[in-house]
């Protein structure tokens, strides 16, 4: 019987950064993730989004056997909450973890 990987999330650290920026100077991934193509993003830009403390956001990182695969955002407003999630690494993609991350951020 094949083993279902652990599935987790964690603060982003500084070592997340390059992983960070390599997914998002994918294409594909900026695809998904509609975000703007063709702009360049610098370690100091994932830096300021990711790392900086904004009141009422979340950032983390979502990992598979404690390897990173992609982040998630959760932005808390009066009146509700919003997500962002991206798997970053396309082969990761497609295997359920983000609907899994989505279910247990729904749970809590």
């Amino acid at each position: 019987m094949e083993r279902k990987p652990k599935i987790a999330w964690r603060a982003v650290k500084e070592e997340d950064v390059e992983v960070i920026k390599k997914w998002l100077s994918d294409p594909e991934t900026l695809k998904l993730a509609r975000m703007q193509e063709n702009v360049k993003i610098t370690s100091d830009d994932i830096r300021l989004d990711f790392l900086n403390k904004i009141e009422r956001r979340r950032v983390q990182m979502i990992t598979s056997d404690d390897v990173p695969v992609g982040y998630f955002k959760v932005w808390t407003y009066d009146r509700g909450s919003e997500i962002g999630l991206v798997i970053g690494d396309p082969s990761f993609r497609n295997k359920g973890i983000g609907t899994f991350v989505l279910n247990r951020l729904i749970q809590s």
